[in-house]
């Protein structure tokens, strides 16, 4: 029998060495984010310097704004990552149920396949990749698996993402490239155009990013999932090579914003002649970006193309809840602005962000995490969230 003393001095060390593991990799991302941050800025006032505009001046505040939240945001985890020996995630390393269907993954069992929902297996895997990252001395029971095919991620941000540095959950894919060798694009769309415009921008910029050898895996956040939609739709006869679509926290089947009464007091005036003499066709109240996510729009659309969608592709679908106090501060504000009835990000209601039930794909659940989690500087841990996608996936049978 193990002596009671010895396992308790064990399980103590073990603590201390994850929790200067932790240290050891908040610290390394306060570097990154300050040497990343004092670059962006410097190449940012260098080109307005040398070209002073509105654009160039716009870019460089930008940069500076996005970097000092970046940087104080790794500072401020850092200090409460210092105060706790083991960050909670949602998973416990004594859970055997758990335990036993992270085994069974790993040996493809068929049993497990088929008595637990997506949703089910999704968040035992997500709850395990989340626990690794934030407790680095953990040793993952579920692997990630060996891909024989030439993958490249291609990523759709979505509503306003330009007023960030990078492209949604690009910090994550960068992981996924550096750890994994799947390589990762990112497509550059216009937030506040209709999703069939950014359909075709998405059509022309696969054409320049991908070799005839790469199988893609679009991953639409938000209203880039939306507009991945469309772009399927229109154009997958010229882009046979996708192999899926993972959409993450995207109204799928749209959302009730637009019917907000700010929302409609501003578009009202758009029947006015002096609106529509000073729009010229510039689309001053989005209208084309409200009409590509009204909710009796989106299911009016999806009612009439699913069976025009490309069947022989995986589709996946992820959507994010959290609390008032939960969210990041632009989301209180949107919860504050367009309240809603139902569970929600800050931005999509959970109950439009699924797949119907008609349609032959993977609705992987709920998770909690609010409508940012996939910027650069936000604290969740989005190559968690990557890891298991692609464990998910490959499971099915999709990756290999």
């Amino acid at each position: 029998m193990i002596d009671p003393i010895f396992l308790k001095k064990r399980e103590i060390e073990a603590k201390f060495s994850n929790y200067l593991l932790k240290g050891q990799r908040r610290s390394f991302r306060i570097k990154k984010a300050a040497n990343t941050s004092k670059n962006e800025i410097l190449d940012s006032l260098h080109l307005f310097l040398n070209k002073p505009s509105p654009i160039n001046l716009a870019n460089l505040l930008k940069n500076m704004f996005n970097s000092g939240v970046w940087v104080s945001k790794s500072s401020i985890e850092l200090l409460f990552s210092l105060l706790r020996l083991v960050e909670n995630a949602g998973f416990s390393e004594n859970d055997q149920v758990t335990i036993d269907i992270l085994n069974q993954i790993n040996d493809r069992d068929e049993l497990v396949l088929s008595s637990y929902s997506d949703a089910h297996l999704f968040r035992v895997l997500l709850s395990e990749r989340r626990h690794r990252h934030m407790n680095p001395g953990y040793k993952s029971i579920s692997k990630m698996p060996t891909l024989n095919s030439k993958i490249r991620l291609v990523l759709i941000s979505g509503v306003f993402n330009e007023i960030f540095s990078t492209a949604a959950f690009e910090r994550g894919a960068e992981y996924l490239k550096n750890n994994y060798d799947l390589s990762f694009s990112t497509i550059n769309v216009t937030g506040t155009k209709s999703s069939r415009f950014n359909a075709e921008l998405i059509n022309k910029q696969l054409q320049d990013i991908t070799e005839p050898d790469e199988k893609i895996w679009l991953i639409g956040y938000s209203k880039g999932g939306v507009d991945a939609l469309h772009f399927l739709r229109s154009y997958f006869k010229e882009n046979t090579n996708i192999i899926g679509l993972s959409t993450i926290a995207t109204p799928i089947m749209g959302t009730n914003h637009p019917n907000n009464k700010i929302i409609k007091l501003l578009t009202s005036f758009s029947r006015f002649k002096l609106y529509q003499f000073l729009d010229q066709g510039k689309d001053l109240f989005i209208q084309g970006l409200q009409n590509s996510l009204r909710s009796d729009v989106r299911h009016s659309w999806f009612f009439r193309n699913h069976d025009k969608l490309p069947k022989d592709i995986f589709y996946s679908a992820l959507g994010f809840q959290a609390k008032w106090n939960e969210s990041h501060v632009w989301m209180m504000l949107t919860k504050l602005l367009f309240q809603s009835k139902h569970p929600n990000d800050g931005v999509v209601d959970v109950q439009f962000a699924q797949f119907p039930s008609f349609f032959n794909s993977y609705n992987l659940g709920i998770t909690d995490g609010h409508h940012l989690v996939g910027t650069r500087s936000s604290e969740y841990p989005q190559e968690a969230l990557l890891e298991a996608l692609v464990i998910f996936l490959n499971l099915k049978g999709h990756l290999t």
